[in-house]
């Protein structure tokens, strides 16, 4: 038997896979690969880039709804010089529903006199003396009115100044 035409027969074709496999499949398989993990790169880069987008966006959002909460604030915060016209509202609507103040003790828990301040927290304590349900009006009253409000172009100059310092 001739081994040489059966080494030729099988080992031609065997010859013929391995160097298909190792001149073709082989650099294809570690493109592909190679490939694949710099599509995972950049869909990880992307789902950062859209988490941090999100983020931001949330961000701008809470500073929007925080400016607008801060100007509805400085646009009724009691400012120093008008809380004695409202102290004065207070005597008439008091005097209009029937009722004496007695007495009327106020101090400023937030007010400090080595810092100038613009807002304070007034707190009030009244002495007051009239009939029960006058007095229930007179308070109820009192407590659904605004105590003080500021144009919003004093507002708005205030924050400005605030966040410029």
């Amino acid at each position: 038997m001739n081994f040489r035409s059966l080494y030729l027969w099988f080992g031609l074709p065997i010859l013929v896979i391995v160097a298909w496999v190792f001149l073709i499949y082989v650099p294809m398989d570690s493109g592909a690969k190679n490939k694949e993990g710099k599509l995972t790169a950049i869909k990880n880069e992307r789902q950062t880039l859209e988490r941090d987008v999100k983020d931001f966006a949330g961000e701008v959002t809470t500073q929007r709804k925080l400016k607008a909460s801060y100007d509805e604030f400085m646009g009724q915060a009691p400012v120093v010089e008008r809380i004695p016209e409202y102290m004065k509202n207070v005597m008439n609507m008091a005097k209009s529903k029937g009722i004496t103040i007695e007495s009327l003790n106020g101090y400023y828990s937030s007010l400090d006199i080595s810092q100038k301040a613009e807002l304070v927290n007034p707190v009030f304590e009244i002495g007051l003396r009239g009939g029960f349900l006058e007095m229930g009006r007179f308070l109820e009253d009192l407590s659904n009115r605004t105590a003080f409000k500021v144009s919003r172009q004093r507002a708005s100059t205030t924050m400005k100044r605030n966040i410029l310092s």
